[in-house]
């Protein structure tokens, strides 16, 4: 009777134990997953039917714009790409081989002579491409034939020498993947090398100046750091440059990379890719103090072979926060020289500063008439003598009395201090936009008072081209409306424009710096009306994907382009990236602004910040920065309560106040995770099991947290302290069975020897 009862309990341990670890609602809890993790390959069912639809798509024989809405920036599957990539390769449909569309086979009427000079050197490069692939000694000889083909029409065609080391035959490694026939071939290698490589990738080329800018602008730190050992960005990212990082990553990584950059199709991509890599490995870097140039800059060269293929969205994603955090005038002033179809035209010196990076003055006029845009906050410091500024200046701009930083530099480092305080709170992660006359002696001056704040690493510093003067001009029939305090009488401008020679020099000057993005684009509206013909043999799951995505295309054009119409450019205000969100920019005042969950902002509810974040019932709160896929983002508090998660947006017009954008429970978060490359990046998983409006059974939202792994503990320690009674039972019965079951598992052991 005694062995019957012991293994009994034993028994009604062993089931308590498994009950405990299968118990349903306990899983919906994932109290055991709620930790930083890398991403898995898992893929949800909202996640599997882009995919079908998309493979539909392909095999319905569509076009460029089709692949690139359905796949919205991800990467494809090996199998997908296959059809993918073959359909892009169609010349006929894809814009981003328009150059080379409608043409006929490149061979024809060219006779295949190998006779370059560096003829033995292009047939090396081939063979040791074709040794790559395990294929038959035939297969081997067609693909060297091809490959040296491709390669010597190229250089005869656009008049230039290969060379071992300019990237052509990396990027001929990657397109071989694809089995293209040779005309193919070079027609798709044709337009990667034109319009995605950036001209000038030689020694001391200007490519790498710009780098250099946009490095010194978000990280002057890790830019001052290498300056200071003397490492130049060609040391270490030429191949970056050359190869658009198909040399310097593992070849599925690479495959997956241009499958989103050629979605993209954005030339630049490739500059804030490399900054990217070397953000991300800043504290790796700074702790190469004292190693010699080489090794520092080998260890740079080799930091893309770090990335994995789960790391890819993630890239991108952080990718298109930072270009949202850039000014864009630097895209319309260099996209000529670096990617301009003139493959031998030089890139005039007068581009490219070496001190700070420089927009245009057009970048200015959301401030001019009173919008801030929601990704750069830009302030103005205005250097110009302070009877220049009282004659007329931008609304809010701040003036510096640079004078005073030969006189008594003691008084200008107050002066400085004085107004970064002041600047800070009102926006505490402003741009600064240093603002001078446009002359000569003026713009020296300037310069100085730049270099001042980066030696102290002041970070997002840039000037306005022109200055002044361009602005002027500009805003040359509203100068009152638009120009505060402006006094016609004491501006220099307004005397110098009596001369006729001046005013046409100040013109042309003006003139010259306007961008081309102020030439309207194309309304997407237009092609909804042919769409369902255009697309009658695609499914309906496909239709209605695109039609979404292009009526939100469609949205955002308008909204990017209100600004250039020659009727309304001064009489409105200026307007101016997997979360399945989309926010559509308004104006100023927000009433009128999208939010990620189609809703207004003026909708939500607006409560005051700090009551919010003083409540007690808050466990703790973090500042961050939810950011959209297309890399939007919004300044934006995660606060932890006792019962839920809340998601505060900053308002951007109503100082202390901010928008309730979400309250999740805390029953319906499914995971945390964060990425091994990226670990700021925190992307949240929700349920929304009840939830008609959401296409998938969840809610995926993402942020950039500067304490990620902080955020993670605590939003995982609200949710135990939430579990419900029954909960707390249960798992107290687990533990208090898995101490019974162990005092038990001894003594049956005891019993066993004593029925011995």
């Amino acid at each position: 009777l005694f062995t019957v009862v012991s293994n009994v309990i034993v028994t009604f341990c062993f089931l308590i134990q498994y009950a405990l670890y299968f118990i349903p609602f306990l899983d919906k809890y994932n109290l055991y997953s709620i930790e930083m993790s890398v991403k898995s390959e898992e893929c949800s069912d909202s996640d599997s039917e882009w995919v079908k639809d998309l493979e539909l798509a392909v095999a319905a024989d569509c076009d460029f714009n089709t692949v690139r809405l359905l796949a919205e920036n991800r990467p494809l599957s090996d199998k997908l790409r296959s059809s993918a990539w073959q359909c892009q390769c169609d010349l006929t449909h894809y814009t981003w081989l328009k150059r080379v569309s409608h043409k006929p086979d490149p061979f024809i009427g060219h006779e295949e002579l190998f006779n370059l000079l560096e003829q033995h050197e292009i047939r090396s490069a081939c063979i040791k491409i074709s040794e790559m692939f395990g294929n038959s000694e035939s297969d081997r000889l067609a693909l060297v034939s091809n490959l040296e083909s491709v390669i010597t029409l190229y250089c005869k065609n656009q008049n230039v020498c290969f060379t071992n080391d300019n990237g052509w035959t990396d990027i001929l490694q990657l397109l071989t993947t694809l089995r293209l026939s040779k005309s193919e071939l070079y027609r798709v290698f044709f337009t990667v090398t034109t319009k995605y490589i950036p001209k000038d990738c030689s020694t001391n080329g200007k490519v790498f100046d710009l780098f250099r800018l946009l490095l010194l602008y978000h990280e002057p730190e890790l830019s001052a750091f290498l300056d200071s050992v003397k490492i130049s960005p060609e040391d270490y990212s030429k191949k970056w440059f050359n190869s658009l990082f198909t040399s310097s990553c593992k070849l599925n990584v690479a495959l997956k990379i241009l499958d989103v950059y050629l979605q993209q199709a954005d030339p630049f991509q490739v500059f804030f890719m490399a900054l990217i890599i070397l953000i991300n490995s800043k504290n790796q870097i700074l702790l190469m103090k004292g190693k010699s140039k080489s090794y520092i800059a080998e260890s740079i060269a080799a930091l893309p072979y770090q990335l994995q293929v789960d790391d890819i969205e993630d890239f991108y994603q952080i990718m298109q926060y930072y270009c949202n955090r850039t000014p864009q005038s630097f895209r319309r002033d260099f996209h000529g020289p670096l990617f301009g179809s003139n493959f031998t035209e030089v890139i005039q010196p007068a581009f490219l500063p070496t001190l700070c990076l420089p927009i245009s003055a057009q970048e200015l006029l959301p401030l001019v008439v009173g919008y801030r845009n929601q990704g750069i906050q830009l302030a103005v410091i205005d250097t110009r003598p302070s009877n220049q500024f009282s004659s007329g200046h931008i609304s809010g701009a701040y003036h510096l009395d640079t004078s005073q930083l030969l006189t008594d530099p003691s008084q200008f480092e107050d002066l400085a201090a004085d107004m970064e305080r002041k600047i800070e709170s009102v926006f505490p992660d402003a741009h600064w936009c240093f603002f001078s006359s446009g002359l000569e002696e003026d713009d020296s001056i300037c310069y100085m008072c730049i270099s001042y704040f980066l030696k102290r690493g002041k970070r997002y510093i840039c000037m306005a081209s022109g200055g002044y003067q361009v602005l002027h001009h500009l805003l040359k029939d509203h100068l009152v409306s638009y120009l505060e305090s402006h006094d016609s009488k004491q501006c220099f401008i307004c005397k110098k424009n009596n001369s006729a020679a001046t005013t046409t020099t100040t013109a042309a000057a003006a003139a010259s710096s306007i961008p081309s993005a102020y030439i309207e684009e194309m309304s997407v509206v237009s092609k909804l009306d042919n769409f369902e013909n255009a697309a009658s043999s695609y499914s309906a799951s496909v239709l209605k994907r695109l039609k979404n995505a292009l009526k939100k295309s469609a949205n955002e054009n308008e909204k990017r382009n209100a600004h250039v119409k020659a009727s309304d450019r001064y009489g409105q205000p200026y307007r101016g990236k997997t979360s399945v969100f989309s926010i559509v920019e308004g104006d100023s005042s927000e009433e009128e602004s999208d939010d990620e969950f189609g809703e207004r902002v003026s909708e939500k509810e607006i409560v005051v910040l700090e009551e919010v974040l003083n409540n007690s019932d808050v466990l703790n709160y973090f500042e961050c920065q939810q950011v959209e896929k297309d890399g939007k983002h919004f300044e934006t508090y995660l606060v932890v309560k006792e019962d839920a998660l809340l998601v505060l947006r900053v308002s951007v017009c109503k100082k202390g106040e901010a928008y309730i954008m979400a309250k999740h429970p805390l029953d319906s978060i499914h995971k945390i995770t964060s990425g091994r490359m990226f670990p700021e990046l925190l992307t949240f998983t929700f349920f929304c099991e009840n939830d008609a409006s959401q296409n998938g059974p969840y809610i995926v939202e993402r942020y950039i947290v500067p304490k990620s792994g902080d955020c993670a503990k605590s939003v995982k320690q609200a949710i135990l302290n939430n579990c419900t009674e029954i909960q707390k039972l249960f798992l107290g019965l687990f533990d208090i069975g898995s101490i019974f079951f162990t005092l038990v598992r001894h003594f049956y052991w005891f019993q066993v020897v004593y029925v011995w």
